[in-house]
């Protein structure tokens, strides 16, 4: 009996050593999706350039005013008002990272699946790694965006340029660097990650095309429609209270991600648990 004991994989040393295999294998040998994002940035930023010289604004648009460039998003439909368009650089960036993390874990569990029953002594260690490298993966990605826009911009001004806000549409508020931190900052990345756990947990369920599908179609309906209810609309500048008076507010959509990725979190690991791999 004692010998047995000491012979279960231990926990710990498990996990860790799958998600340094996670890291090595689909952060470390493709590193070339991030730098993917870096001429999109740069292209970005000049557009923002061009725009703030056509409009008559003297000063280089700063580090906040290049982020809400990036996240501001389109107006959505509205009959006989505006038309359905969709910011194509937006839906690029997002398509992005959603191919990114699409394919790995099913891939994964399908090649390894045996060798991690057998070696982990679980499943669940499996899936709770998985979650960890995603969160890893969409952190990296969005930090990848802000040092870019900080090198472009020259710094990290977290105030926007009330002019340049004004070109962009129709802005009613005018809040403090912390403010815009979390709609800017936090708010866009807790939602690509509470989607990304979404597609995550519906590739395992059903298959990795029925999640991109899932993270691609949010999108365009969050494109179309204004609603709290559409994870895409977090990641709007446009659809928040910053930009309109019955915007979305940041401490509700914040908490609304959370439980998303909790319950994907918790519902992925209940099916790994049943789930027989051999």
């Amino acid at each position: 009996m004692l010998k047995r004991i000491k012979e279960q994989p231990n926990p710990v040393h498990s996990f860790l050593r799958l998600f340094l295999s996670d890291i090595r294998e689909q952060i470390l040998k493709r590193w070339y999706y991030f730098v993917l994002l870096v001429p999109l940035l740069v292209y970005q930023w000049m557009s923002l350039c061009s725009m703030s010289r056509i409009s008559g604004l003297s000063g280089r648009p700063g580090f906040m005013d290049l982020i809400i460039y990036l996240f501001y998003g389109e107006q959505e439909y509205i009959p006989n008002v505006s038309p359905f368009k969709v910011r194509v650089e937006f839906l690029v960036m997002q398509v992005l990272l959603a191919y990114m993390t699409a394919y790995y874990p099913v891939r994964d569990l399908s090649v390894r699946g045996r060798q991690i029953f057998i070696r982990v002594g679980g499943n669940v260690i499996w899936w709770y790694s998985k979650c960890l490298w995603l969160t890893l993966t969409v952190g990296l990605f969005y930090f990848v965006i802000w040092i870019t826009a900080a090198i472009l911009t020259g710094g990290l001004s977290l105030q926007p340029d009330s002019n340049l806000l004004l070109v962009y549409g129709e802005i009613n508020w005018l809040g403090q660097p912390a403010e815009y931190v979390l709609y800017c900052l936090l708010l866009p990345l807790a939602a690509n990650l509470a989607v990304l756990f979404v597609q995550m947990l519906l590739s395992l369920l059903t298959a990795p095309v029925y999640g991109f599908f899932f993270v691609v179609f949010q999108l365009l309906l969050s494109f179309y429609f204004y609603s709290p209810l559409l994870p895409g609309n977090y990641q709007m500048f446009n659809r928040l209270e910053p930009a309109r008076g019955n915007g979305i507010m940041v401490l509700p959509s914040l908490f609304l991600c959370g439980a998303v990725i909790l319950i994907c979190i918790v519902t992925g690991a209940v099916y790994m648990k049943k789930r027989d791999i051999l």
